[in-house]
């Protein structure tokens, strides 16, 4: 599992849906694990909308990949932290046309929305949790040439999904699972690349609207389960593979 060494160290911006102290922790070395690994030269800076921090136009100028996360928030959340990070979607895609982002659950469904997507409930009538298999698209086996498997298999923890993409993005795995705009600059998972072992623990074991209802057994088997084989690193090494396409100085 090599690194990715890029000319000039990566400058990444990571927004993480939560203020909960038990998980933003879990959340910031989930990332800064990964990219310890893949790209030890990268400065992470993180961010948390919840508590109202943001990257300003400044900040934003001087990164090369915006990370809008995952959380413990559901998507419908109308409180003002929702309302003005929306905006701030919306702006950063107007104002910074080369700036490449990847949209994760929270992030994905908020980006659908912001663009004219809808979404809907999970077909199954229930949170989707655990290791899941994605099937890929066409497209997607294109965009990820590396994998020889028709799938892509990622932790995932959502209740509602994306019923109709925005226009202008295209499906790389079916169901919307990963969707990237015809710009080529977004990318978004409903699935959750950068989930540790820890951090998939943890969200398990808490009472939340996603475990709600989970028998005893139906929780020790995703507590077991979250040790198993997913696709997450090579993922992201495919994610700073495409932001490198058309960087300068890569």
């Amino acid at each position: 599992m090599g690194s990715l060494t890029p000319s000039r160290p990566l400058k990444i911006a990571i927004l993480i849906n939560t203020d909960e102290p038990p998980y933003t922790p879990l959340f910031t070395s989930a990332y800064t694990s990964i990219f310890n690994t893949l790209s030890p030269t990268s400065k992470l800076t993180f961010y948390s909308p919840p508590s109202l921090t943001l990257p300003s136009p400044t900040e934003l100028s001087n990164h090369d990949l915006l990370i809008n996360g995952g959380g413990t928030y559901v998507v419908d959340e109308s409180s003002p932290w929702v309302v003005k990070e929306l905006e701030f979607l919306k702006s950063t895609v107007r104002d910074f046309p080369r700036l490449k982002i990847v949209a994760i659950c929270f992030g994905h469904q908020k980006y659908c929305q912001a663009f004219g997507g809808e979404l809907g409930w999970n077909k199954a009538g229930k949170a989707e949790l655990g290791i899941t298999t994605l099937p890929l698209t066409p497209f997607g086996h294109k965009f990820f040439p590396s994998t020889s498997s028709p799938f892509i298999k990622l932790h995932e923890l959502h209740r509602k999904e994306i019923a109709t993409p925005a226009p202008g993005f295209i499906e790389l795995a079916e169901n919307n699972q990963i969707c990237l705009s015809e710009s080529g600059r977004i990318l978004t998972f409903q699935g959750h690349p950068e989930m540790s072992v820890e951090l998939a623990r943890a969200l398990i074991e808490s009472e939340s609207v996603y475990t709600k209802g989970l028998s005893e057994m139906e929780k020790r088997k995703l507590l077991d389960g979250a040790e198993g084989m997913h696709d997450g690193v090579a993922v992201w090494r495919r994610v700073l593979e495409w932001v490198g396409e058309g960087r300068d100085g890569v």
